[in-house]
């Protein structure tokens, strides 16, 4: 485990858990919060006026057990940044970091932005395990 003094976690860890706590909560909110999902609905009643329905909901409500698995991607990418701070596996921390980040910016109109502020703090981790980074004695 890469520590820093008398067995504390290195700062990398940290800013990598702070990563994970805000990914969970973004792929909580997105998952049980009701106003996270609208659903619009237009119909024509009989006498041809035009009726518009608005309704909000859970992602999960609407669209089932399944959307878990799409909220999760984030959150196990986030944790094998995680893992890589812990193991001071630098390229494992920029990969997912990047990745995380190229995510959240790909899908920005839906579930990206939710994201994004873990996949920034993951880039600020995986900068910290570079600056951190002690030269080992031969």
């Amino acid at each position: 485990m890469s520590e820093v003094g008398h067995g504390r976690p290195a700062p990398t860890v940290w800013v990598a858990l702070a990563a994970l706590l805000l990914a969970l909560a973004a792929g909580s909110w997105l998952a049980f919060s009701p106003g996270s999902y609208q659903v619009v609905s237009v119909t024509a009643s009989s006498s041809g006026e035009v009726v518009q329905r608005s309704e909000q909901t859970s992602l999960l409500a609407e669209n089932g057990m399944w959307a878990l698995g799409l909220l999760a991607i984030p959150v196990v990418l986030t944790g094998l940044g995680v893992f890589g701070a812990v193991r001071s596996h630098r390229f494992l921390l920029w990969s997912v970091a990047v990745v995380l980040l190229v995510f959240s910016v790909i899908s920005g109109m839906t579930i990206g932005l939710f994201y994004l502020p873990a996949a920034i703090t993951l880039l600020v981790a995986a900068a910290l395990c570079n600056s951190s980074r002690t030269p080992r004695r031969a």
